[in-house]
């Protein structure tokens, strides 16, 4: 009686493994049938690759040109182009670079490149392009209030077109006080 216990205990679990082992070989094909539908034959996602370069198009000129969505792209606070310009005029100064032309040595001619830069501190760094002050062996700063100042090179990077000078020490702090008394 034993035996036969085992043998129908033995047949019920191989019937268990075979019933799950049947699921899941089923589930898998199922799931890939469903996946070889939708790439290969399903009509809608056909229509879909089909017009999605056009949708595209069209969606960006109507955001692009419209004028429904002007509301979306408007700023909260309205922007004061006059005062910022206003405000900044103070940090940018023209940058002036005196040099020697190589061919024109001996008539001791002088060239010079001529730029923009920006104040970036308190204590006289400017930030200004690399090629306004290359190959300047004096080079002078011209103020909001059109002061002229003697500068120094600090530091160049051509591959950025990047320089950092800096005004000369003793006029600068004189400056600074000044404008620090002015707006005070």
């Amino acid at each position: 009686m034993q035996i036969f216990n085992k043998c129908i205990i033995r047949k019920l679990n191989n019937n268990r493994y075979n019933i799950i082992l049947i699921l899941v070989i089923s589930s898998v094909l199922s799931c890939m049938a469903i996946v070889i539908y939708d790439q290969f034959f399903n009509p809608w996602l056909k229509f879909y690759n089909d017009k999605k370069a056009e949708a595209y198009a069209v969606a960006e000129r109507e955001v692009l040109f419209s004028d429904r969505f002007n509301h979306l792209f408007k700023s909260s606070v309205p922007t004061d182009f006059v005062y910022a310009a206003e405000v900044s005029r103070k940090a940018v100064v023209f940058i002036k670079a005196s040099y020697q032309n190589p061919d024109a040595a001996e008539n001791n001619l002088l060239n010079a490149n001529s730029g923009s830069g920006v104040i970036i501190s308190n204590d006289g760094y400017i930030v200004t392009n690399h090629h306004v002050i290359k190959d300047g062996f004096r080079v002078e700063v011209t103020l909001n209030d059109n002061r002229v100042y003697q500068a120094k090179l600090i530091g160049a990077d051509p591959s950025t077109d990047l320089a950092l000078i800096k005004l000369n020490p003793i006029i600068w702090i004189f400056w600074f006080l000044a404008i620090r008394i002015l707006f005070s």
